[in-house]
């Protein structure tokens, strides 16, 4: 009995081993992204800047990369109680974005014109029109090292509401 209890333990110790050898081993196809993830992508690091809406308070961005670098997370406002994330990614070739609201929503938005140095993205989502959400979002790149986001929220029976934050990056 000893005998096949230290069989089946050296067994499993194999397969593991070379399961986790063959997942080493393996290489990842490489992902083709758009031209517009790929200038999301430069945005990679921490960002701090301020809005009208704000006052003198300051605020905080921060951009990383995830899932094999097709995709861009955005973190607005990090470790407060209005922290929302925001996902990038090519849909059937064309960027789009989910953004997680402090509302509780979560509208997904669709690049509807990209320039040299702008990408406006507006919402798709026909079941929001009955709620506020995040309607809009023009980024302007400035230059390497400065961005501009105008966000803008639709509200049923009200004009909707923008608020403009320029980012300077930190690291």
């Amino acid at each position: 009995m000893k005998f096949i209890i230290n069989y089946l333990g050296v067994t499993c110790a194999l397969l593991i081993t070379a399961t986790i050898a063959l997942a080493d081993s393996h290489e990842m196809p490489s992902i083709k992204t758009s031209a517009a993830l790929n200038k999301m992508k430069q945005l990679v690091g921490t960002w701090e800047g301020s809005g009208a809406d704000m006052g003198d308070g300051k605020m905080e961005v921060r951009y990383h990369l995830t899932s094999g670098g097709s995709a861009v997370v955005e973190t607005l406002f990090p470790g407060t109680s209005q922290e929302m994330t925001s996902i990038y990614y090519d849909q059937g070739g064309q960027l789009s974005m989910t953004h997680y609201c402090s509302l509780g929503n979560h509208p997904v938005m669709e690049l509807k014109k990209e320039t040299a140095d702008q990408l406006i993205f507006e919402t798709n989502v026909k079941d929001l029109k009955e709620e506020p959400h995040m309607s809009s979002l023009h980024l302007t790149f400035i230059s390497s090292n400065s961005i501009e986001q105008k966000w803008s929220m639709a509200q049923p029976g009200k004009e909707g509401h923008s608020s403009v934050f320029k980012l300077r990056k930190t690291s």
